[in-house]
């Protein structure tokens, strides 16, 4: 950890446990540096709490704070609303991951989310989508297993008509296809139903291992980890989990993840870690929330077999059926349509993910220059 990280670490365990921080220990922070890793990670809440608790107000900290607790509230709100419809047309639903984690976090807002998840009956999928668009929505994105709506100032709402896209090399979709026999009815008078604890933590792990392998996930993560374990875990079958984690093929990753976030955050006190658990926590230090494009570049140029930069743009130009399936449905279904697929994928990267391809093409070469 360079000396940014370890302040950024030292608050969250102070958040955490509710600890003053040590004024001495955080006499030297640079609040530039701090606020920038923060929101890497969407830790800020959590970074000005704890520095509230020593009476320090930083201006772009306490702002970034009230920004992000003003959208919760609006979140929260309109999430109720959309619930609401769900219920008076008889849609079945479940809210997803931080919708339900934020409420074990010690204070309000420490969670933070720039969106809500929710799974709901595959049937409702389409009066839903009426109904968003008629309330001003737009429609950001659909894929294979997911609607995104949009709308200012902050609303962002992933609707899933499945829980997982059926991503290639994996058999996370089939294992979820009959997700309803899995879930619980909240009460008799509500359409909103919700995992065990058991099956919630099994999935929490499954999507984290996906961006883990991926692009990366950041701290946030291992918080998440911590936080529900602190709360359930000695109610939790674990004799259960172990077996349906291996059925995912993540038993390994779920037990070093859960050692490190017990190891790293049970304690107000940054702790001593061994050689892999260091490097373990490198990687999601060097990921950031939503991982980086560094990251998935790399991963992708493992999975292509493939040093080459054509092979690796070839095949980002070009890529195979399973990428339409999951995020370009339409030109999956009428696949003659493909050429047209492949020209607005180009184009729609070039008008409007310029940043990110420059990006892309420059980790593409980090990445040669490494190797070589």
């Amino acid at each position: 950890m360079n000396n940014s990280e370890k302040q950024l670490l030292y608050l969250v365990l102070c958040a955490l446990h509710n600890k003053i921080p040590d004024t001495e220990l955080i006499s030297s922070l640079n609040y530039e540096d701090l606020l920038k890793i923060s929101k890497f990670h969407s830790l800020t809440v959590m970074t000005a709490y704890a520095l509230e608790s020593a009476g320090i107000k930083n201006k772009e900290i306490n702002e970034e704070k009230n920004l992000v607790l003003r959208n919760i509230l609006l979140l929260d709100n309109e999430r109720r609303k959309i619930c609401n419809f769900f219920d008076e047309n008889h849609i079945w639903y479940m809210p997803l991951k931080g919708v339900y984690l934020k409420e074990y976090y010690p204070r309000t807002g420490m969670r933070q989310m720039c969106d809500n998840d929710i799974l709901i009956d595959p049937d409702g999928i389409s009066s839903t989508n009426k109904w968003m668009l008629e309330r001003g929505y737009s429609k950001h994105e659909e894929s294979s297993h997911d609607i995104s709506f949009l709308k200012p100032p902050c609303y962002n709402y992933e609707i899933h008509y499945a829980l997982v896209a059926d991503y290639h090399g994996h058999s996370w979709a089939e294992y979820y296809s009959s997700v309803k026999e899995k879930l619980i009815q909240k009460n008799e008078n509500s359409f909103e139903y919700c995992f065990t604890n058991e099956d919630f933590y099994i999935f929490m792990c499954l999507h984290e291992y996906k961006h883990y392998s991926s692009g990366g996930t950041g701290l946030r993560s291992l918080i998440d980890v911590y936080v529900f374990l602190d709360k359930f875990s000695e109610k939790l079958d674990w004799e259960y989990i172990r077996e349906e984690c291996k059925k995912l093929e993540i038993a390994d990753f779920e037990e070093k993840s859960r050692l490190l976030a017990l190891k790293l955050l049970s304690s107000d006190e940054i702790p001593e870690l061994n050689d892999d658990e260091a490097e373990m926590l490198g990687f999601y230090f060097n990921s950031g929330v939503y991982g980086t494009i560094s990251n998935k570049a790399e991963q992708r140029m493992n999975s292509f077999n493939s040093d080459s930069k054509f092979v690796y743009f070839f095949r980002r130009i070009f890529p195979p059926l399973d990428v339409y399936k999951r995020r370009f449905p339409f030109f999956y279904k009428h696949r003659i349509l493909l050429p047209i697929g492949w020209g607005y994928r180009l184009l729609r990267g070039i008008f409007c993910k310029k940043s990110s391809i420059k990006a892309e093409i420059k980790a593409v070469d980090n990445i040669k220059r490494t190797h070589n």
